[in-house]
């Protein structure tokens, strides 16, 4: 096993801008002199993957779309 850390604090709900959005951000505190900072995403990966086939598909339009296309949209300037 590999060095572990003990992490003491988390810092929730942080705000954190990137360009003009302000997100939220939970925080933990490395001792690492190296870095200022590090982000990172963490995906649970113990919760069941929902199959593909459980999404519901929506495969027609009729109330959208004619059956029968008029023909070609005209030239626009």
């Amino acid at each position: 096993m590999q060095d572990s850390v003990r992490i003491t604090h988390v810092y929730r709900n942080l705000p954190l801008q990137f360009d003009d959005k302000i997100r939220t951000i939970n925080a933990l505190p490395l001792d690492m002199c190296e870095f200022d900072i590090i982000l990172a995403t963490i995906h649970d990966t113990t919760l069941e993957v929902p199959s593909i086939h459980d999404q519901p598909i929506v495969s027609e339009f009729p109330d959208v779309f004619p059956d029968e296309l008029l023909g070609i949209p005209p030239v626009r300037e």
